[in-house]
């Protein structure tokens, strides 16, 4: 038995051996692990990490895995003395609050928020290294916002007192992504769960011999009373078999099932952009309330979303990630909401490669820049065709009749209603007739003022 686990280990212990001897003796390497898709260098010598500010992305290059090192726990200052370094040192110009640091002792990083955290990382990295190498801690620099959102608030906490929890899913996600491969890849299964051939509920299982990823898993709000049209097909499901869920972006037709699927016992990740994950938060809470108000059932609650939010793995746009043995993650930008990204899989050592576009928009926006249409190499294509047989009007006579619309009906005295999603259209409009009141005369100024202060922006969550 013993030397079964050796024998299929054999592979991940040859990587920890590569990744050995790239670190310098004077680091004072204490410990690797596998946390998910990383796998994490843990050093004491802090001091001497400024020697080597690329070091981490050097190794990463080599072996080809997405590489951290973190400064051990009996090696850094305490969270007091840590916090006082960093006011002190930050630049007046990055307008850090000293109320919103917040340690996460078992990953080792702090968040810290500020009016301008580029002067927080430095150029090139330089002054997050230093912080680094003088406290121990990982800096995390977060943008502070106009105004104070109670949900991603209470979302950072949570998140923090979940963070001995995080660490050891993290390990054991770590060692299942980081598994030998024990079969060898000579096909791909992709099977369509929902949201092909009409709108709503999407959701596709991709499958290989080896792995199993889940690429969106949302409801359709149209049919919310029918479970047969408003759930994907969720009996061919084995939560127990999935490796992960890759969410593209936060609308319901995209998210709004996946709690259900902690509900029902799977304790795997769900990797999506750091923005997604905040607004996935914002728009599965909202509609737990929204739904408990009206009536309507919803086949999970709030315990359910926090669960969700605990396994929660974020990802950057062109960034690689391994997400099964055999299948690696790049999101590249969508264009569609912010966070939104088009999901590209590489399976196996270049047997397959699938590109699944999610919801996209092939133009630019006021909030965003198009999709992304290059990638490495494409065997396989699945997009969304919502609007590919509409014919619609360019883009500033749309604008043009919209904000004649609204200075009509302000004249009259009256409302304009304009019913849209929670997130994306309505700050687009809102946008527009923004840059309209500032382009325009004085008299046009104060009637569209008007206009713009009697908005009402509806989101529509749930529909009979």
């Amino acid at each position: 038995m013993a030397s079964g686990r050796l024998i299929l280990d054999r592979g991940k212990l040859m990587l920890l051996k590569s990744i050995m001897e790239q670190i310098p003796q004077e680091l004072e390497l204490s410990n690797m692990e596998f946390e998910g898709p990383l796998i994490v260098i843990y050093v004491r010598n802090r001091k001497a990490l400024v020697k080597y500010p690329a070091l981490a992305q050097s190794i990463a290059k080599k072996v080809r895995k997405r590489i951290v090192i973190r400064v051990s726990p009996d090696a850094r200052l305490s969270p007091d003395e840590a916090k006082k370094i960093i006011i002190e040192s930050s630049p007046r110009e990055a307008g850090v609050d000293p109320d919103a640091i917040y340690f996460d002792e078992a990953s080792g990083e702090v968040i810290v928020k500020a009016a301008k955290p580029g002067y927080i990382v430095g150029r090139g990295n330089v002054f997050r290294n230093m912080l680094l190498a003088e406290t121990g801690w990982r800096v995390v620099p977060l943008r502070t916002t106009p105004f104070e959102t109670k949900t991603l608030k209470e979302i950072t906490h949570y998140l923090l007192k979940q963070s001995e929890y995080r660490l050891e899913f993290m390990r054991s996600l770590g060692e299942r992504v980081h598994r030998d491969v024990v079969y060898k890849n000579n096909y791909v299964r992709v099977t369509a769960l929902g949201g092909f051939k009409e709108v709503g509920r999407s959701s596709i299982l991709v499958e290989t011999r080896e792995s199993r990823i889940l690429l969106d898993f949302g409801i359709n709000v149209g049919a919310f009373n029918d479970p047969s049209k408003a759930y994907p097909i969720i009996d061919i499901l084995r939560v127990d078999e999935l490796d992960g869920v890759i969410a593209t972006h936060a609308h319901l037709d995209h998210v709004g099932l996946i709690p259900l699927l902690y509900k029902y016992g799977y304790r795997g990740p769900v990797y999506v952009t750091k923005p997604t994950r905040e607004l996935m938060a914002i728009m599965l809470k909202d509609l737990i309330e929204v739904s408990r108000r009206s009536s309507r059932y919803l086949p999970y609650g709030e315990k359910d979303l926090l669960t969700t939010l605990t396994h929660t793995i974020t990802v950057d746009y062109d960034e690689v990630t391994d997400v099964a043995p055999d299948v690696k993650l790049t999101m590249y930008n969508a264009g569609h909401l912010l966070g939104s990204g088009i999901v590209h899989l590489h399976i196996g050592m270049g047997l397959y490669n699938v590109v699944y576009t999610g919801d996209f928009k092939y133009a630019d926006s006021r909030l965003l820049s198009r999709a992304n249409t290059e990638f490495p190499r494409v065997e396989a294509l699945i997009m969304e065709s919502t609007y590919g047989s509409s014919l619609q009007e360019p883009r500033p006579q749309a604008e043009a009749r919209l904000i004649d619309i609204v200075k009509r009906v302000s004249e009259r005295k009256g409302v304009t209603l304009i019913p849209v999603f929670a997130a994306g259209r309505g700050q687009e409009i809102l946008l527009v007739l923004n840059q309209a009141m500032s382009i325009v005369n004085k008299p046009m100024l104060a009637v569209l003022i008007i206009a713009y202060q009697s908005i009402i922006t509806v989101a529509l969550h749930l529909t009979s």
